[in-house]
């Protein structure tokens, strides 16, 4: 993104505050016309310049264009994921400030994510935290850091397969998995990938207890729970999703999938009935 000199004009309240952030951030000031993108590579390189004599150092010489490439490369990744930050930025903001220690975190941690996808992911979670701090733990900005785009990819698929109760996620353990999930481009490898991450719990003696009174979401449809007994609850067999990947699903456009939605009230049809009803009031 590149914002022209009237872009500063009339800046919105989160945008000036992303602007803030990134400056404590980054340890200087954000100018959005022109990142001075080899300030820190220039420096570090005249430091290395300045004590050597490079007619006898061919070393020294190399260490400092290495340098000098490797923090500009690493600037224009900060900056691609800056500019995702501000095309994601909501209308409003908390005027809580954003941690600097996060922030230091933040950027150290995306420096080196010179993938689009993933860039965007990164400049969704900065405005996310700039606009609301404390919605993501520096072991969620850790846990992205360690991502590629594949993990990224297998996440997404995980969550527009799930189910929702209470604002939990989880994915219905009711028959063979593969059995259910490898038509719909899932499968336990990617569920155990995924869990070696630390963003799913693949233990198999986990459940989720539902009263009449709960309801089960499928990405914005509504169910009532009706269990086959009339006072009792329904015990449902699930995997979850760790508090890291509930974060994370903050900054992933999830849409559910239309051909698993039919599938997935067969699986439920053999634990409890189902009625399709409209999300509920608030207040009720």
């Amino acid at each position: 993104m590149s914002l022209e000199a009237k872009d500063l004009l009339g800046l919105s309240q989160p945008a000036q505050k992303l602007i803030d952030a990134i400056s404590s951030g980054l340890g200087i000031l954000y100018e959005p016309t022109r990142i001075r993108r080899r300030a820190t590579a220039d420096a570090d390189a005249q430091l290395i310049l300045a004590h050597a004599d490079l007619q006898k150092d061919e070393l020294l010489r190399r260490a400092a264009q290495r340098l000098g490439y490797q923090e500009t490369l690493r600037q224009r990744n900060i900056d691609a994921i800056v500019a995702e930050g501000f095309r994601s930025l909501p209308e409003t903001a908390s005027d809580t400030p954003v941690d600097p220690d996060w922030l230091s975190h933040f950027f150290e941690s995306c420096q080196d994510i010179s993938d689009v996808e993933m860039q965007r992911l990164w400049g969704t979670l900065l405005s996310g935290e700039v606009s609301q701090p404390g919605s993501f733990s520096r072991r969620t900005v850790s846990t992205l850091q360690q991502m590629g785009p594949a993990e990224a990819e297998a996440l997404e698929r995980a969550l527009q397969l799930s189910w929702q109760c209470e604002n939990i996620h989880f994915l219905l353990r009711i028959g063979p998995f593969n059995e259910t999930y490898l038509p719909h481009n899932f499968s336990w490898f990617k569920a155990g990938h995924l869990s070696s991450f630390g963003l799913m719990n693949s233990d198999s003696t986990t459940v989720v207890h539902l009263s009449p009174d709960h309801d089960l979401i499928y990405h914005g449809r509504h169910h009532r729970v009706r269990p086959f007994y009339l006072f009792g609850s329904v015990r449902l067999p699930v995997f979850t999703f760790s508090s890291t990947a509930e974060e994370l699903a903050q900054v992933i456009a999830l849409t559910g999938d239309d051909k698993f939605y039919p599938t997935s009230r067969r699986l439920l049809a053999r634990r409890m009935w189902l009625r399709v009803i409209r999300p509920r009031s608030q207040g009720q």
